[in-house]
């Protein structure tokens, strides 16, 4: 969960994600998806991100719960996002890890790592980015861990962890 200005974000497993006032414990709002949300979400700019298993990577409004913007990732996106330098960061089961613009929802670049081998449900990059120094962190379940240029997304090394890294 993510708590921001009185209000507690939360997605569950019945494909709702939650505001809720953290004072009363009433609903401000919900947002139905068609599957349901495994990680956890960011808030950053008046603005809620998260992922969902039901593939995609969603921006909603932070005071009312609106769509402003998705973007279908082809598999679970069960990665929780991680906003810095203004862009949002984000993996999945698809393998690749995304670069978003916040506002706009706008694809700056997506970089393959891999990790596709694994059984449905359990494969691709399900980690939460770390990003840090122009640097993007991210394990995949072919025990991997890359390091990317925060930037263009380019591969700046791979290191074996030697087991699924999510």
């Amino acid at each position: 969960a993510a708590v921001v200005g009185g209000t507690l974000y939360e997605g569950s497993q019945d494909s709702v994600f939650y505001a809720i006032d953290c004072e009363s414990g009433n609903l401000r709002w919900k947002f139905q998806a068609k599957a349901m949300f495994k990680g956890s979400c960011a808030v950053f700019a008046g603005r809620v991100f998260t992922g969902c298993v039901d593939n995609h990577i969603y921006c909603l409004d932070a005071q009312n719960g609106r769509l402003l913007w998705a973007y279908d990732t082809g598999t679970d996106c069960d990665s929780s996002p991680t906003i810095y330098g203004n862009r949002v960061y984000i993996a999945g089961e698809s393998g690749y890890v995304h670069c978003f613009r916040p506002d706009t929802g706008r694809l700056v670049w997506r970089t393959f790592v891999g990790g596709r081998e694994g059984p449905p449900g359990s494969n691709g990059a399900e980690t939460t980015p770390a990003v840090a120094d122009g640097r993007v962190f991210v394990g995949t379940f072919s025990g991997e861990l890359y390091a990317l240029n925060a930037e263009n997304g380019a591969v700046l090394w791979v290191a074996r962890t030697g087991d699924d890294t999510d």
